[in-house]
């Protein structure tokens, strides 16, 4: 079970599921029409900017022995990889901004970049979960989707998956001794609340500007 919960933890990494939830707006909803190999190209560049460039700057600071390990299980070593994060995200915004995304795509990325400052500034006094935190994000975009008539029929499964893989997540993080279940709870909390909340009120700070 421990090998299994380890499995779950690197695949469904934060560093990961911001791909996986751009990935979905693109395929579940109407811009589903957009040429695939834009589709691609999309998901292509998010994997990169909030994946890659984050994964190599936590192996510099592993190099630099900034941090213990590649989990940064050491809540005192994550202020710096949560501040790559929140720059790599900044870079994510305009990107999509550059490529004429609709509003409601970059907003989405600026909650979940809310979410991780959030988060890091929990993290000063309490390890909160961000694994369970990007989930609940997924869970808070797909649901988003939904409501605001944006999704594919479809899209509601994908709100139920999201729901029961934040569950396994968090589950795989206490099998692992990495977190305690209120940790992983207020990070999914968290993350759905900022991403399913804060668009909105971004769009509407647009439009009062």
């Amino acid at each position: 079970m421990e090998k299994t919960a380890k499995i779950l933890s690197r695949v469904f990494s934060p560093l990961i599921v911001p791909s996986i939830a751009i990935a979905i707006a693109l395929w579940g909803t109407p811009l589903v029409i957009t040429p695939d190999f834009v589709k691609v190209k999309v998901v292509a560049m998010t994997l990169l900017i909030t994946g890659a460039i984050p994964a190599i700057g936590i192996a510099i600071l592993y190099h630099l022995h900034r941090v213990s390990d590649a989990t940064i299980s050491n809540p005192k070593e994550r202020t710096i990889p949560f501040v790559i994060c929140v720059i790599c995200y900044m870079g994510e915004a305009y990107y999509l901004m550059s490529i004429h995304a609709p509003i409601w795509l970059c907003n989405f990325i600026l909650s979940a970049m809310m979410a991780i400052i959030i988060v890091m500034a929990i993290n000063v006094f309490w390890k909160i979960s961000g694994h369970t935190c990007a989930l609940g994000g997924l869970v808070g975009l797909s649901a988003w989707l939904v409501a605001n008539n944006l999704a594919l029929p479809w899209m509601i499964l994908v709100v139920i998956f999201a729901i029961i893989l934040t569950g396994l997540i968090g589950s795989a993080r206490m099998i692992r001794r990495l977190h305690d279940l209120p940790q992983v709870v207020a990070g999914a909390i968290l993350g759905f609340l900022a991403v399913y909340f804060l668009p909105n009120l971004f769009t509407r700070f647009i439009e009062y500007n």
